[in-house]
């Protein structure tokens, strides 16, 4: 080891100790690709992470971003599991720099917005599908050239959230309520939860998520 802080040598030479495997995130972040680079770029200088609750270590933040760029990248089609982002990164290389150039905007102007929004939310985005399916939806309201009212929005996802709280531990109750004007909001809600608590990076499940969000949150 040539450079490194004293933290950051006691860190490996206890996990190497210990037997620590490196985390998808932290395999990713030696693939010396574009996008990589991007990632962590992203990751270590936007104003969305001056102030938010996501922990940094073990490149978590880093983790979160490229779960963005990769919405970005397929816009939902595919798989963003630990496999996918690895595959992502190594197919966006030296010759698709227009390309990475196009997802580092992308991502760079939906943090803006998800900053404010998670401001007005008190920071309290810190669950990575959250931070993923809000991202997805300012991108999509971008692209279809949108105003986003960031109140509103802020709004309607924390009342959205509330009720996500609420019935996390059984959401089956959401629908077993027969009120006629709640009954297409709850399934909508019961539908995001499922798709919500596993595999909540296959497509079917982002693209479950997104209806109801982008539903919810019109």
């Amino acid at each position: 080891i040539t450079s490194a802080t004293n933290d950051e040598i006691t860190n490996l030479f206890s996990r190497l100790q210990m037997g620590v495997s490196l985390n998808p995130a932290e395999l990713r972040n030696a693939i010396l690709k574009p996008l990589r680079h991007a990632i962590d770029a992203m990751a270590l200088t936007h104003p969305f992470f001056d102030e938010c609750k996501i922990a940094e270590p073990r490149y978590r933040r880093q983790d979160f971003v490229c779960h963005l760029f990769a919405m970005a990248a397929y816009q939902g089609t595919k798989d963003i599991k630990a496999p996918n982002l690895k595959a992502m990164v190594l197919e966006f290389g030296a010759d698709q720099a227009a390309k990475v150039a196009s997802f580092t905007h992308k991502v760079y102007d939906a943090l803006k917005i998800l900053g404010q929004i998670n401001e007005s939310m008190s920071y309290r985005i810190t669950q990575k599908w959250l931070f993923v399916d809000i991202g997805w939806m300012i991108m999509q309201l971008q692209k279809a050239g949108r105003d986003i009212d960031v109140e509103e929005l802020a709004e309607k996802i924390k009342d959205f959230e509330v009720l996500r709280k609420k019935y996390s531990r059984h959401p089956e109750e959401l629908i077993d309520n027969e009120v006629a004007n709640e009954k297409l909001l709850n399934r909508r809600l019961y539908e995001y939860m499922i798709a919500f608590r596993a595999q909540g990076g296959t497509h079917a499940n982002l693209k479950i998520r997104n209806v109801s969000l982008l539903a919810d949150c019109r």
